[in-house]
């Protein structure tokens, strides 16, 4: 029996199976080592990626919110220039409170006398006229008609208060006060001077343009 057992070899040898068990116990530890370093990278990467994509929506959250400034910027200057281009388009008019104003602010020189002109087949400026003249005569001015028909020449713009310039300092502080109250309720008036050849009188003309 025991030699039976002598004679009988076991496959592999035991130096062979220590071998293989050597190496495989290494191949074991090596992969172990491996599934570590692997999972260590993995998170490690996984951080890095989540900050590169944090700074990514941050930077277009920040693009974002620039754009929506510039287009809220750009929406309040297209609303001023709107609002400008209707003020342009507006026609001129007075509301009663300022022709009462300025009836107010000229009626210290009561009894002046004044004529006005106009382009009279159009309707803004006559209208304008019409305000004015009402304003002048709550200061208590004196309207003088015109012998003729009195009518402007083409492209004159905005309002102008002639006075001779040899006039009496009394009419022409009633013609600079004219212009400075008109100016007050934004109607670019200026103060214009006869030719110094024509005759002396005591009335202020106003001219009544179209808008400027």
């Amino acid at each position: 029996m025991a030699e039976s057992q002598k004679g009988t070899e076991m496959w592999p040898s035991f130096d062979v199976a220590s071998r293989l068990y050597d190496l495989a116990n290494t191949a074991f530890i090596a992969s172990l080592a491996i599934g570590v370093a692997a999972t260590v990278l993995l998170v490690w990467m996984g951080n890095v990626k989540e900050g590169y994509l944090r700074r990514d929506v941050a930077g277009a959250s920040a693009r974002a919110a620039e754009a929506e400034a510039r287009s809220s910027e750009a929406n309040a200057v297209a609303a001023k220039a709107e609002l400008e281009l209707a003020k342009f388009k507006a026609p001129r008019s007075l509301s009663n409170k300022q022709i009462e104003d300025v009836a107010n602010g000229l009626s210290k020189f009561k009894g002046q006398k004044f004529q006005v002109t106009t382009f009279w087949d159009l309707p803004e400026p006559l209208a304008l006229t019409n305000q004015i003249y009402l304003a002048l005569l709550g200061a208590g001015w004196n309207f003088v008609k015109p012998e003729g028909r009195s009518f402007l020449l083409g492209g004159m713009a905005g309002v102008q208060v002639w006075v001779h310039p040899k006039a009496d300092i009394n009419i022409r502080d009633a013609a600079e006060a004219l212009v400075g109250t008109l100016n007050a309720v934004h109607l670019h008036a200026v103060l214009k001077e006869q030719n110094p050849s024509n005759a002396v009188d005591d009335k202020i003309g106003v001219n009544v343009g179209t808008k400027p």
